[in-house]
């Protein structure tokens, strides 16, 4: 388990204000094999994560205005088949933290503690191209998927 994992699993209390996720992320739901699941899009960073409909109601009650326990009873109510115990949603809370998907509830700006600002600047600029390398989009997943 990375080091950032470790500390953002220290971060995430059950009596504590949960993490706030950030308002940019695109969650899209998708079905395979019968079983369905969400892509969250991270438009910033350009990753993209799959999780299930129980990690994703838990995710997004992430607003950074309640408790884990609060959450977690929301969670449960809104999708009766969530078996989650407290110390596995303080592990998503980590999880969506060390991926730079939520940021703890005080902070107040956009972006994600790990995503350099010249970066940021440099995606905002428009451009494709940066002093290092020529960036080319080769797939988007959805086209792909349907």
């Amino acid at each position: 388990m990375d080091t950032a994992l470790k500390a953002a699993q220290g971060a995430v209390n059950p009596v504590q204000v949960v993490p706030r996720l950030r308002p940019d992320l695109v969650f899209r739901p998708q079905t395979f094999g019968g079983r369905s699941y969400f892509i969250v899009e991270d438009p910033l960073n350009g990753r993209f994560f799959r999780v299930g409909v129980a990690e994703y109601t838990l995710l997004s009650g992430l607003q950074g205005d309640a408790t884990l326990a609060d959450v977690l009873q929301a969670t449960r109510r809104a999708w009766p088949d969530c078996s989650f115990t407290l110390r596995e949603a303080a592990d998503i809370c980590a999880w969506a933290m060390s991926s730079g998907l939520a940021q703890p509830a005080g902070s107040s700006g956009r972006l994600a503690p790990n995503v350099p600002p010249v970066q940021v600047a440099a995606r905002r600029a428009g451009g494709w191209w940066t002093p290092v390398s020529l960036q080319v989009p080769l797939v988007h997943p959805d086209r792909w998927v349907e």
